[in-house]
């Protein structure tokens, strides 16, 4: 096991594409496919990516309540404290 339980170099990948597109509050929208495009990864990849760092506890997603038009999720992403960001 690696560093914050991360195995795949895929994960730290998709893992510092949020963190280029997270705001001040480690919050960002960006999709799968941007990020599939940008990573130049299969959109599986991303998922299996993001599921890991979900697990390691680095990221946090959000879903609106009740029925949306458009698929919409949030993502925060959690730092360690050296960062400043939480």
């Amino acid at each position: 096991m690696s560093a914050a339980g991360i195995n795949h170099a895929a994960a730290w990948a998709v893992g510092f594409a949020l963190e280029t597109y997270a705001d001040g509050k480690g919050v960002t929208w960006v999709s799968q496919d941007s990020l599939s495009r940008e990573l130049h990864l299969s959109s599986r990849t991303i998922r299996r990516g993001f599921a890991e760092l979900k697990r390691a506890g680095l990221v946090e997603l959000s879903q609106p309540k009740g029925r949306v038009l458009v698929r919409l999720c949030v993502i925060r992403v959690i730092l360690n404290a050296e960062s400043g960001r939480s």
